[in-house]
C-alpha cells in the first residue's frame, strides 16, 4: 500500500446537530518532540509558526504530555489535501525539525499506532513497539520511512537505535 494510503489517525469530531463527539479516521500525522530539558507550555503560544510551515491542507491539534518518559508536546496534523510529491520530505523535516528547532533533543512523528514515549527508541523492549515513520535530530538530521507515493515503510528498529543514541550522544 502507498505511504498516502497509510498514513491515517483518529480525529474527534463533534456532530453539530447533537453534540455528540465522535472518532473519524482520518488521513494524517502525529508529531512528537521531547525535551531533554527546558520544555515550557510558552511553546504553545508559537505553534502557529509550525502551521505554517503545512501553509494550506492541514489542520492541526496540540496536546501536552506530564511524564518524563513520554514526549512533552504533542501535535495531530490531519490532512486534507496531499501535498506535492517532491514537497513531501521537506514539509516531514521542517515539521520535525521546528520541534528540534524549539528545544526537543529528538523528534518523531507516526501513525495513530505511533508512541508518545521515548520507550519507542528502546527497540529490546517490544511493550514500547509503536510504528514510526520518521525521525529527526540535530545530530541525525532526517530519517523518513518513504516517499508518499511509494509502498508505506516505517522505520526500521536498527535506525530507531542509532536515531537515539546519536541524539543523546550514547555511545
Amino acid at each position: 500500500m502507498k505511504t498516502l494510503d497509510s498514513l491515517g489517525m483518529f480525529w474527534s469530531v463533534k456532530d453539530p446537530a447533537t453534540g455528540d463527539v465522535y472518532q473519524d479516521e482520518v488521513n494524517g500525522l502525529i508529531f512528537y518532540g521531547y525535551w531533554s530539558k527546558g520544555f515550557t507550555e510558552e511553546l504553545t503560544k508559537e505553534l502557529t509558526s509550525f502551521e505554517s510551515i503545512w501553509k494550506e491542507g492541514a489542520e492541526f491539534k496540540s496536546r501536552l504530555w506530564e511524564d518524563e518518559s513520554l514526549s512533552d508536546l504533542s501535535i495531530e496534523l490531519r490532512i486534507t489535501a496531499w501535498p506535492a510529491e517532491g514537497v513531501w520530505p521537506l514539509l516531514i523535516k521542517e515539521s520535525l525539525k521546528w520541534l528540534v528547532s524549539h528545544g526537543a533533543t529528538i523528534a518523531w512523528c507516526g501513525t495513530e499506532y505511533s508512541s508518545p514515549s521515548i520507550k519507542v527508541f528502546c527497540v529490546d523492549d517490544e511493550q514500547w513497539n509503536g510504528s514510526m515513520y520518521a525521525v529527526y535530530s540535530d545530530k541525525t538530521g532526517l530519517l523518513l520511512g518513504s516517499d508518499l507515493l511509494a509502498e508505506y515503510k516505517e522505520l526500521e528498529p536498527y535506525e530507531l537505535e542509532v536515531a537515539y543514541k546519536m541524539a543523546f550522544g550514547i555511545s
